[in-house]
């Protein structure tokens, strides 16, 4: 194609087009010649012209005719008749059916010949921009679409990156947080695994209670971390009962629940866990510790974690070699409800220790004794070893005077741990939960 847009001028007549193409060519057009409508279909096929303008009267092939091939085949091309009077209907009706875009009538005047060229070519260029536009504006939705997809694409490749990193970090969290609650609770006064059975009683009772699954995350951090403040405590507060515990002891064990909230609140996100941690002492009559807090003031966290922590002290308190019986230890906290605890979260624990739920009613089936609090008649829960691995007694095994006395003669020459496992009894039997 030209750099100036070409008109392709068709007429039998040569006198007629060479008079047509020096108008033009006057106006700064660029046309080309056909004397036929086989001719002018022959140069559209090698050209590309912006507007054509057909005589009416031809041999052959009539303008009409012409012309409505070429709006079949070249629809782009902008179609003008020239055509005498005698011939207008014909033109007309050429106009309405959409293959002519415009008429001129013969004898022509130049002017309004030129300016019906000049509109025919705006023409041309306005439909061809448009049709450039909307190319182009598929072309760029193509491009977007394809984009979009690739971005997406990168979008769940990174969000499953990411997911996966989330889950590898919570799994380290939740590992690293397993064995501050493992340390937490070494010389603990309560046997086995006690921040797992907290743990477990508090995410029930925080379900009984209907919490949100936001408060049940920070609360399952906090049952599982509420003694962790206790690392690092001397060794003499925490042999013992906290109860029998009296004057500057007392007040240093207290510090626990403030050192174990100043730890968590270190974790990012867990703020929520370290207040239910500060104030899982407190109590609602304000004798609690370490804020000496009434009522509503307490979190329902820290209540929760007070009332499991209650219940399974009472349960498997290790100073007691015969346990008392899960009716004693509901009771042992029922008798505080009201004063000490919410009254709907001790309901909680009496609907979901009379459902039998096993880790609510679990009792420790052996304590830690040391050997020279030991006593004739107790049996073994598990091998007893010297430190340089050989077995001296076997689990099942009942004590007598005789055998406790050389243990103590073992421990004596550090030959033997400080402590062995007695399994527990009630009433006279051993308990097989």
């Amino acid at each position: 194609m030209s750099e100036k847009p070409s008109i392709l001028l068709v007429d039998d007549e040569r006198n007629v087009l060479k008079s047509c193409q020096r108008l033009l060519h006057r106006a700064g057009y660029q046309s080309e010649l056909a004397n036929s409508g086989a001719e002018a279909l022959e140069k559209l096929k090698y050209n590309t012209f912006a507007a054509i303008v057909s005589d009416q009267r031809m041999p052959e092939m009539e303008g009409t005719e012409l012309l409505a091939e070429v709006a079949k085949q070249y629809p782009e091309t902008v179609r003008i008749m020239l055509t005498g009077y005698a011939d207008i209907q014909a033109s007309i009706a050429a106009i309405n059916k959409g293959s002519v875009w415009r008429y001129l009538t013969k004898p022509w005047d130049d002017e309004d010949y030129v300016t019906c060229v000049k509109q025919a070519l705006d023409h041309y260029k306005m439909v061809r921009e448009h049709q450039e536009l909307q190319e182009l504006t598929h072309s760029q939705n193509l491009e977007l679409q394809t984009l979009n997809a690739e971005l997406e694409h990168k979008v769940e490749e990174r969000t499953s990156q990411i997911t996966a990193l989330n889950g590898s970090l919570r799994t380290s969290l939740m590992g690293v947080i397993r064995i501050l609650a493992d340390i937490g609770e070494r010389h603990n006064s309560v046997i086995g695994s006690h921040s797992r059975r907290v743990t477990s009683i508090s995410m029930k009772l925080g379900k009984q209670l209907g919490l949100e699954d936001s408060v049940l995350s920070q609360l399952h951090i906090a049952a599982m971390l509420h003694d962790v403040g206790k690392i690092g405590m001397p060794a003499r507060l925490l042999q013992v009962s906290p109860n029998l515990l009296t004057g500057v002891d007392r007040e240093e064990y207290k510090t626990h629940c403030l050192a174990g909230a100043k730890l968590i609140e270190m974790i990012p996100n867990f703020s929520r866990a370290a207040s239910f941690i500060k104030s899982h002492h407190e109590k609602l009559n304000g004798t609690g510790y370490p804020e000496k807090l009434h009522g509503e003031d307490i979190p329902i966290g820290s209540q929760i974690i007070a009332v499991a922590n209650h219940y399974d002290h009472s349960l498997n308190d290790s100073h007691k070699y015969e346990h008392v019986t899960i009716d004693v230890a509901l009771q042992d906290v029922i008798k505080h409800a009201g004063t000490w605890y919410r009254k709907d979260v001790v309901d909680a624990l009496v609907q979901l220790v009379e459902t039998g739920e096993h880790e609510i009613i679990q009792l420790a089936h052996y304590v830690d004794i040391k050997i020279n609090q030991l006593k004739p008649g107790m049996t073994l829960a598990t091998d007893v070893h010297l430190n340089g691995g050989a077995m001296i007694l076997k689990a099942g095994h009942k004590l007598s005077e005789q055998q406790i006395q050389a243990l103590n003669k073992f421990l004596e020459r550090e030959m033997l741990l400080g402590e062995v496992s007695i399994s527990r009894e009630v009433k006279g039997e051993l308990v097989t939960t």
